[in-house]
């Protein structure tokens, strides 16, 4: 399958993207350890107590990374409001837009996935196997994720956080 066969991701980025400045409350969890309110995440900015993801049973503070693409580095893209609900630069990645990617190319983020636990963003290529989830057949469990030891996109498995 191929991004030139006249298929487009459902979810690329066709520009970089602003962020916003402000961020809603924390939800920490009672009676587990790490922080229990947002007025102890002032290591960094908006910085807010959350729960771990996983199953790790521990408030931690997240904070905003970025609001947007050029405060993240070269070739990083931001990722706005993603993971803990804190703005996120997504290193690893080999694209920011869709102009990254060469003409009529497609940069999508890559969901965790059996590849990896992490989103990153990559270009779509010829050598890909699927495009979108939905290429991925009927069974609800399959995705579409960007896999680094082959280098193209290829149907995967959510990520099991353990």
């Amino acid at each position: 399958m191929s991004p030139d066969g006249g298929e487009i991701p459902n979810d690329h980025r066709p520009a970089g993207q602003s962020c916003p400045t402000t961020r809603g409350p924390g939800h920490p969890d009672p009676g587990i350890f790490g922080c229990t309110n947002d007025a102890q995440c002032d290591a960094g900015t908006n910085g807010r107590c959350n729960p771990t993801l996983g199953g790790a049973l521990m408030n931690v503070c997240t904070y905003d990374q970025c609001f947007q693409d050029s405060d993240c580095g070269t070739g990083v893209p931001c990722d706005c409001r993603s993971d803990f609900n804190a703005n996120v630069c997504r290193s690893g990645s080999n694209c920011r837009v869709d102009g990254d990617c060469g003409a009529n190319g497609y940069c999508s983020p890559s969901k965790p996935s059996s590849f990896s636990c992490i989103t990153t963003y990559y270009c779509h290529t010829p050598q890909d196997r699927c495009i979108n989830d939905s290429d991925c057949g009927d069974a609800g469990s399959g995705i579409c994720a960007y896999d680094p030891a082959h280098s193209r996109w290829d149907c995967a498995f959510f990520c099991a956080i353990p």
